[in-house]
């Protein structure tokens, strides 16, 4: 995901050419991103699996919907209550 929103940041940030000669800034930049994606790809990583957390991610049934979430919101901060001035603005 970051790799392709790097690479589509260069892309649209930088032009292809300037004064009618191939941006290598550009290139270079390009260059760059894919070839720290390729050091990842390369790297080996010792990941073992965790059943608590692969659990914890496969069941969300004792977690509240969004609407009990948004009533629960609503009791802890009424959104009809104009909040108080801080003590910088009291000053101003």
């Amino acid at each position: 995901g970051l790799i392709l929103q790097d690479l589509t940041f260069v892309h649209l940030g930088n032009p292809d050419y300037i004064d009618g000669k191939v941006n290598f800034s550009k290139r270079w930049q390009q260059f760059n991103i894919l070839d720290s994606m390729r050091c990842f790809q390369q790297a080996h990583y010792d990941i073992r699996r965790n059943d608590d957390i692969i659990n914890f991610f496969n069941d969300f049934s004792d977690h509240l919907a969004e609407e009990a979430l948004w009533e629960l919101s609503l009791k802890i901060k009424p959104r009809n209550i104009t909040r108080r001035k801080t003590d910088r603005e009291e000053k101003t």
